[in-house]
């Protein structure tokens, strides 16, 4: 599956940031303010890498779909997405996740998967 691989080539580079980020704390100091933009943008970098993988996962098994809602103004909740579960699922119902940020969504989106042992 050609996604599957980009998804594992994409993981391992969120490591290697992440690895390189724990360095860089390290070598810097906190008050050196262009490593701490350049570090707030790789952190942002890495969690729409984040989102990515995650919509990756959840959409893998065959027939399933990720919808992402416009954000709440009104919230909490801020962010909602519904997970169509496919034929690996066993489950064609829709399912509801809500979460202040899209990534919290996705998340909870992933445990209940592993939940019901997919």
């Amino acid at each position: 599956m050609i996604h599957g691989e980009r998804a594992k080539k994409v993981q391992d580079l969120l490591d290697t940031v992440d690895r390189n980020l724990k360095r860089w704390r390290a070598w810097f100091p906190s008050e050196d303010s262009s490593v701490e933009v350049a570090r707030s943008d790789l952190l942002i970098l890495c969690d729409i890498a984040k989102v990515w993988l995650a919509i990756e996962r959840l959409r893998e098994p065959e027939l399933s779909s990720v919808t992402i809602h416009s954000d709440n103004p009104d919230g909490p909740p801020n962010c909602c997405i519904t997970v169509s579960g496919g034929l690996e699922t066993n489950v064609i119902d829709e399912q509801h996740f809500y979460g202040d940020t899209l990534l919290s969504c996705l998340e909870s989106a992933e445990a209940a998967m592993k939940g019901q042992g997919v």
